[in-house]
């Protein structure tokens, strides 16, 4: 049975004996109780998260996952032909300071560092005919200035803070690339685009300040039918640490998707009474019980503090089945790697006589 944070709410009043809420909120109470529920045990659940990297010219770091709680695996991909090994920052430290500013594989180190970001505009062409009379456009403001980007014949300096860029009908793709390029052509702006090559015609434009929006904050609108402003994320400037991959050597070109990271997963913190509560149905009577403790040591810490309930529950028999329940998902890890008894696959392999198995086609 899947439970929502409402019925989850109903418990908080139910534990309370009461209609009212608490006054510390109870989405705060649902994911104070998720986040011990996750940090009780290293779950095997949690491990199903993976992520994917990128390289940024000039940049000596990768960001991880804001919810990364343990790399469980780090690899590189296709996508480049380099290797990536985890060590200390020690080692970090030690390598950036040689004279030595290249290497056949990266070095990183876990970090946690306050993230600062710039205010994002997540823009996309429609499939609708993109205009060449040079009156529908996409209109970025950075607060003291509006630049208009409109269709026309040609790319060109248009009028005042008017350019135009080549119109190429229907072609999302090649509509979005063109006003990217000419976006990242004109060096006074405050802003830059970059393409979402996930999504075809899709891009986003990034202001060049880093941190909370203030005289520099964008926003964008549109004229004409064939563009859609669909997001604006404002910037933030610090705010609590999230992880990073610190490395070694510094990249020297950008490159998207090279390493792959699986890890155990945190919290996924709930926004409404709507939202599902993200456990396995087994442990829905364990994270219940937090939630219900929680509630009653916030709200009657005379009685018996939330530590005290807590710690009631983590030697209770609802962790110690669900612990119990999450360790025999998988209960084989196959032989010790590099152990003495370890087969040697083709000399005394048990399956010597089995036929080889393809990959996909």
């Amino acid at each position: 049975m899947t439970v929502t944070a409402r019925e989850a709410l109903d418990h908080v009043r139910h534990a309370l004996s009461t209609d009212q809420m608490p006054t510390v909120g109870g989405l705060r109470i649902l994911n104070d109780a998720g986040n011990f529920v996750v940090s009780m045990h290293p779950w095997r659940w949690l491990e199903q998260a993976q992520s994917t990297l990128s390289l940024t010219a000039g940049q000596d770091y990768m960001w991880l996952p804001e919810d990364l709680r343990e790399i469980v695996a780090l690899v590189a991909t296709d996508a480049i032909n380099a290797g990536i090994h985890l060590t200390t920052l020690q080692e970090v430290a030690q390598k950036r300071g040689t004279t030595i500013s290249s290497s056949l594989e990266y070095w990183a180190a876990l970090a946690w560092v306050p993230r600062a970001t710039p205010t994002r505009i997540q823009c996309r062409f429609n499939g609708n005919a993109v205009s060449t009379t040079y009156n529908e456009g996409l209109t970025v403001s950075d607060g003291s200035t509006d630049y208009v980007f409109v269709g026309g014949a040609v790319t060109t300096f248009y009028q005042g803070n008017t350019w135009a860029f080549k119109s190429h009908a229907t072609d999302g793709a090649a509509n979005a690339a063109e006003l990217v390029n000419l976006i990242n052509s004109i060096g006074e702006l405050t802003f830059y685009a970059k393409l979402d090559t996930s999504v075809a015609g899709r891009f986003n434009i990034y202001a060049k300040h880093t941190g909370e929006p203030d005289a520099d904050y964008l926003s964008a609108s549109k004229t004409g039918g064939w563009l859609d402003v669909q997001s604006t994320v404002p910037g933030r400037a610090g705010g609590s640490p999230v992880p990073r991959l610190e490395m070694w050597p510094t990249p020297a070109t950008s490159r998207d998707d090279v390493f792959l990271v699986h890890y155990r997963g945190g919290w996924q913190e709930i926004r409404s009474d709507n939202d599902v509560i993200s456990v396995p149905t087994w442990l829905e009577g364990l994270y219940l019980a937090v939630v219900r403790a929680v509630a009653l040591g916030y709200e009657r810490d005379s009685e018996m503090d939330v530590n005290q309930r807590l710690f009631s529950i983590r030697s209770g028999p609802l962790f110690t089945m669900a612990r119990q329940r999450d360790m025999m998902t998988q209960p084989v890890l196959g032989p010790m790697a590099n152990g003495a008894a370890e087969y040697q696959h083709g000399v005394n392999s048990m399956m010597w006589n089995y036929n080889s198995v393809s990959g996909p086609s």
